[in-house]
Parts: C-alpha cells; structure tokens; sequence
C-alpha cells in the first residue's frame, strides 16, 4: 500500500483485553526525510 505525507490511514491496535481496534494515524514523513536521516522506511508487505 502506498501511502503519501498527509494520508490518513488506520492502524490496528491491541488493547489490554486482547481486542483490536482501528485507530487513525496522519502520515507525517516521506521518503526524503527517510533518506536524509538514513534511516529505513517498513516494507510495504510488512
């Protein structure tokens, strides 16, 4: 899934009684800032 700086995607979350729920998260970085910082972005089949 690609996904752009501004998306809004969901992510799941575990709570302490083992349900998940989805929760909105906004995507903040990009690919640049991955590659300024040096750091590895999560594949995307992750």
């Amino acid at each position: 899934m690609k996904v752009n700086q501004r998306d809004v995607v969901f992510l799941n979350f575990q709570l302490p009684n083992g349900q998940f729920k989805p929760h909105p998260a906004v995507i903040v970085s990009t690919d640049q800032l991955y590659e300024r910082e040096c750091l590895r972005p999560v594949p995307q089949n992750y």
